[in-house]
């Protein structure tokens, strides 16, 4: 799949069917806790978030990050990734040196218990995203 914008094109290469989260599930990086940001997509492989942060923060290779909603009672801890990307988006507002970023993470080996509740988030946006179809 590939994505056109603004002159450029960018190449999906997650190989899963992505679904857009439409509640507002946060996401941070431990341990420092330094970033927290929106989940934009998901996928049984993988999901993409947006934050806020300076400039110059940068991070790369293996991660682990925590995933929590209140209106959905989760909180998972500690879900191993690896980071695919880091994007700076170019049409989002910043002010004083912050930027929004997108990154793009990929699971790595995760716990059966972090599995079922990924598979159950998949499970109710993919039937959302059928019933907009």
């Amino acid at each position: 799949m590939t994505h056109i914008a603004a002159n450029t094109i960018t190449w999906d290469r997650r190989a899963a069917t992505r679904y857009p989260v439409r509640d507002k599930i946060f996401i941070t990086f431990r341990p420092a806790f330094d970033v927290v940001g929106c989940l934009v997509d998901l996928s049984h492989d993988g999901l993409a978030f947006e934050y806020t942060a300076f400039e110059h923060t940068q991070r790369d290779g293996d991660v682990q990050v925590d995933l929590f909603c209140q209106p959905r009672q989760l909180n998972l801890t500690r879900i191993p990734c690896r980071i695919i990307y880091i994007q700076e988006l170019r049409n989002a507002p910043s002010f004083c040196g912050f930027r929004t970023k997108r990154c793009g993470l990929q699971f790595g080996q995760i716990s059966w218990d972090q599995a079922e509740h990924i598979r159950s988030l998949l499970r109710a946006y993919r039937a959302a995203s059928e019933t907009r179809e």
